[in-house]
């Protein structure tokens, strides 16, 4: 059976827009801050090399920016529709705690019936069918958000989602989307001037590369749960999963009863479900690539029922 750790590390192809093999003045590269934000570059922690950027932001419109002293002509790259604007980012300790900065620069702009009572186990899920429930459990969701301005003086935004991304043993985390899915950039000229960075609260992070990466990578996912699983009747079940995809998001949904067809009972990387009639219950998971771009991929458990 493929692993996780070998798909993650197949199909990608990519060109870095910032690195950290070389210093900022080797890369024609320069930051400076975005609001009350603080950016700048450490050697604390790095993805490769020696060097990364540490962001503080308090949050979407307070951070830190990027500027290309040589722009960088995308125009080739966004008619690729598996090309993707990726960021390698690591949560820095203490990220609820940011310094604050007075007389920074403006933020720039950017143009079932019988089943458990909703909201019973957490609440978010779809209801359950016949007597059963399913809930998501709840992440903690953190942010990036994305603007970037162009050589045409046009901008365009992003948001990146860290809920459902993977740490590797390292702490560092990849999140990225396709240049096609950037609000805005289809206007643009494509050559891109400066990239701000803020969060969606307060935290700092360190950025370990920017890349645009060709991602042919194949959806792939494994439960965490047993296979097979033997349960009385009313009991409730957690299931979770990790999921590959390269740098794509992906989207985790759950049928809890294939014999009565498929079809989105919860979503979530963790969902909890109970189930409230014996039986043998077949339990589908499947991953999808949230810009619907990649071949989704379905896995099953089974789930005894006393």
């Amino acid at each position: 059976m493929a692993s996780l750790a070998l798909l993650a590390s197949t199909a990608l192809a990519q060109e870095r827009l910032f690195e950290g093999t070389r210093t900022l003045g080797d890369q024609s590269l320069s930051t400076s801050a975005w609001g009350s934000g603080i950016i700048s570059a450490t050697d604390e922690a790095a993805f490769n090399g020696t060097l990364a950027l540490r962001v503080s932001s308090r949050n979407f419109f307070q951070g830190g920016q990027i500027n290309f002293g040589k722009p960088v002509d995308l125009s080739g790259k966004y008619a690729g529709k598996e090309n993707l604007l990726l960021l390698i980012v690591k949560l820095a300790d203490g990220t609820t705690t940011t310094a604050a900065g007075g007389g920074r620069t403006g933020a720039p702009g950017a143009g079932g019936a019988g089943g458990a009572a909703a909201g019973e186990d957490g609440g978010g899920g779809a209801a359950g069918r016949a007597g059963n429930q399913g809930t998501p459990a709840a992440p903690v969701t953190k942010r990036i958000r994305l603007v970037i301005t162009t050589t045409d003086g046009m901008k365009s935004e992003a948001f990146l989602d860290l809920a459902d991304t993977n740490e590797d043993s390292r702490g560092w985390r990849r999140v990225g989307l396709p240049l096609q899915a950037i609000t805005g950039f289809s206007r643009t000229n494509k050559t891109i001037q400066s990239i701000a960075v803020a969060t969606s609260e307060s935290m700092t992070f360190l950025l370990g590369e920017i890349q645009i990466l060709d991602d042919t990578t194949p959806l792939y996912a494994e439960p965490i749960n047993s296979r097979e699983t033997n349960i009385g009747s009313g009991d409730q079940v957690t299931f979770q999963a990790r999921a590959s995809g390269g740098a794509t998001k992906v989207v985790y949904q759950w049928d809890f009863d294939a014999a009565d067809g498929l079809q989105v009972d919860a979503e979530g990387r963790q969902v909890r479900f109970r189930f409230r009639k014996p039986g043998t219950f077949t339990v589908t998971l499947t991953v999808r690539d949230a810009y619907g771009l990649k071949t989704p991929y379905s896995t099953t458990l089974k789930v005894v029922v006393n």
